[in-house]
């Protein structure tokens, strides 16, 4: 597949691309280089982040934003590296949680659309429309899990909680390179210093 220089995606479907998880080592293109740990007076540790130009932008900033926000309150801890920290329990069912969340706000709002029409609050008309617009969020919400990954916000070893309010669809190239890019300066980062966060690039 033609490629310039600056190592632009594929002129193939985006999704088709996302299958293969190699964007982060597009052949041709030198891979750069992940951003280096800091170690600072205090002995705690900053860790760089910065997004590629192939990453989902509003993936990468939902993720970046949870771990900024929790950088900033001092919730940051380095955990051991182990099963546990590298996968969670909730992850492996975050999918079909979801989705039954997805499932319950679409009923809700129709019900509710049909309880205010059945008073009389509203017409026939604004009722399909409220239907309507339940069912066509609802595509949207399983539509963005075709090529995303539920996946911790704030990362199990810097002490992110293993619950549903902590997982989120990241895009699947977009949370494979960030994982790789935090992960591999938290190998320098001994178990129990306090890490802080930069963004190099939003």
């Amino acid at each position: 597949m033609p490629q310039t220089n600056r190592g632009t995606l594929p002129s193939s479907s985006r999704r088709q691309e996302l299958k293969r998880k190699q964007l982060n080592r597009l052949p041709g293109v030198a891979p750069s280089r992940n951003p280096l740990p800091t170690k600072n007076p205090d002995g705690s540790y900053t860790i760089r982040v910065e997004r590629k130009h192939h990453w989902s932008k509003k993936d990468f900033r939902r993720k970046v934003g949870a771990l900024v926000r929790a950088s900033d309150a001092n919730r940051l801890t380095r955990k051991p590296d182990n099963k546990k920290t590298r996968g969670g329990t909730m992850q492996k069912n975050s999918r079909d949680q979801f989705k039954k969340m997805f499932q319950r706000d679409r009923d809700g709002a129709v019900k509710d659309a049909e309880r205010r029409h059945a008073r009389g609050a509203i017409s026939d008309q604004e009722r399909n429309r409220l239907v309507q617009e339940a069912d066509d969020l609802h595509q949207r919400q399983l539509d963005r899990f075709k090529t995303k990954e539920a996946d911790h916000l704030v990362e199990l070893q810097l002490d992110g909680a293993d619950a549903l309010s902590n997982l989120g669809p990241i895009e699947n190239v977009t949370n494979h390179g960030m994982g790789v890019q935090i992960r591999s300066q938290l190998a320098s980062v001994p178990a129990g210093a306090r890490v802080y966060i930069e963004v190099l690039k939003w």
